[in-house]
């Protein structure tokens, strides 16, 4: 298998990754259009409670479908202009591939988690008694979850360099 073959699979299993988590967060979206429409007073309109979700569910469909057709078209140059490859993945590669994908993991996972924490702290906001000093602890587990995240994508050689560095040792 090719890189650019390797990648196309990536990109599939991360479509279908998305399309799960699109899936799952779907009564949060459900409940931010609560919350939003809730906040200005009355009951919240059709529009605004199954709208709002119906276009998070859209932009995420769009996305999927972008990610599988580039998968679609890599797999296919890939097969086309197939060479005899003798070993094209080194284990330092393979090891790049998978850090970059578990930062793909924390970087989404962070920002569903933080619009999951921002949906609740929009419902307690309109409780009086609620204690609001929580929220602001509950925003730092996705912000960590979102900065290591990008810097597992942006940097994956530096965590091979340490995690080889640790085996030699």
């Amino acid at each position: 298998m090719t890189t650019k073959q390797a990648t196309g699979v990536a990109l599939k299993f991360f479509a279908l990754y998305l399309l799960f988590n699109v899936l799952m967060v779907i009564p949060a979206l459900i409940g931010l259009g609560y919350s939003i429409n809730g906040s200005v007073g009355g009951p919240p309109s059709v529009l605004i409670r199954f709208g709002l979700p119906m276009i998070g569910i859209c932009i995420g469909l769009v996305a999927i479908g972008l990610l599988w057709k580039t998968a679609n078209s890599i797999i296919a140059k890939a097969a086309a202009h197939e060479e005899p490859v003798v070993n094209d993945l080194n284990t330092g590669s393979i090891m790049k591939i998978v850090f970059s994908c578990i930062g793909l993991y924390l970087t989404i996972e962070g920002l569903l988690s933080g619009l999951q924490v921002y949906v609740s702290a929009c419902s307690y906001a309109r409780d009086p008694s609620a204690d609001l000093h929580l929220d602001v602890y509950l925003f730092i587990v996705p912000a960590v979850q979102f900065v290591l995240g990008c810097w597992l994508i942006a940097k994956p050689r530096q965590w091979v360099k340490a995690i080889r560095s640790i085996g030699e040792k």
